[in-house]
């Protein structure tokens, strides 16, 4: 099997990825690193800049899904009151190793250990779409544990302009009958069936916002990869701006990242 395969599910207008299988042992493979610690302390001014816009200092902030715990760590230096969760038990025995002072232990995000409207504020950043049956419950649960009022901000891929136009253009594999999920990675989901559970379950849309285009780009583009590889993999300030700059202009076409800011009505 090719590294990367990815096929479009004509029912759901969705691509599937098929690279690795999602499992807890995948994702904490992933997560290690023999720099840990100094991973987990680093800023994220995208969580942070949209948690202030919407939610107090003080607020209590879930991360479901927190991987290395670097937001849950993030948002406890802008003086939120943060929890994190995730399904990696040994990747929480290690922030909790190396970060005691942060919240966050092990759980499913489809079955949280919290009271319903605990929280004022919920992020999930890339953690619906690698659910192969779907990401209804982890929405119910999200809507569960938001206050009337609070806020889930959501993030995952997405089908952009770009390609919604591959598909129409039959650039993909169609989705096989039989169907081994064992392989499967994720989904670019379709942003109206997401934002029809999310109503479902309570949620108003605030915000919709497209954004990594440069990702959108390479992925979807293989003759643009070799030249935007190195750009997108940058971490320095010309790189940031200039991939600011790129979303600015194309991130309705080709953004790979759809983030939404949805509050709790009822």
């Amino acid at each position: 099997m090719e590294r990367e395969t990815r096929f479009f599910d004509n029912a759901r207008s969705r691509l599937v990825f098929v690279e690795h299988y999602a499992s807890i042992k995948f994702w904490e493979k992933h997560w290690e690193s023999e720099t840990f610690a100094k991973h987990i302390q680093s800023k994220n001014r995208f969580v942070n800049r949209w948690t202030r816009r919407y939610l107090q200092r003080g607020s209590r902030v879930l991360e479901a899904g927190c991987g290395r715990g670097q937001n849950v760590w993030s948002l406890s230096q802008e003086g939120f009151d943060v929890y994190g969760v995730d399904y990696a038990a040994e990747t929480v025995k290690l922030i909790n190793r190396v970060a005691p002072n942060l919240k966050i232990l092990p759980a499913d995000v489809r079955y949280l250990p919290f009271p319903g409207g605990f929280f004022d504020g919920y992020w999930s950043l890339g953690v619906i779409e690698h659910y192969y049956d779907g990401f209804f419950e982890i929405i119910e649960e999200a809507a569960r544990v938001i206050r009337p009022g609070g806020y889930l901000f959501l993030t995952f891929p997405h089908m952009c302009l770009l390609r919604q136009i591959k598909a129409k253009a039959g650039r993909y594999k169609k989705l096989p009958t039989e169907f081994d999920r064992n392989n499967f990675y994720q989904y670019a989901l379709n942003a109206e069936d997401v934002l029809n559970v999310a109503v479902q379950c309570g949620f108003a849309l605030v915000s919709y916002r497209a954004h990594d285009s440069v990702k959108g780009l390479k992925d979807e583009c293989s003759w643009l990869k070799p030249a935007l590889q190195p750009l997108y993999d940058s971490n320095t300030l010309m790189a940031r701006i200039l991939r600011k700059s790129i979303d600015l202009v194309l991130c309705r076409w080709t953004g790979h990242l759809l983030f939404l800011v949805l509050k709790k009505v009822f």
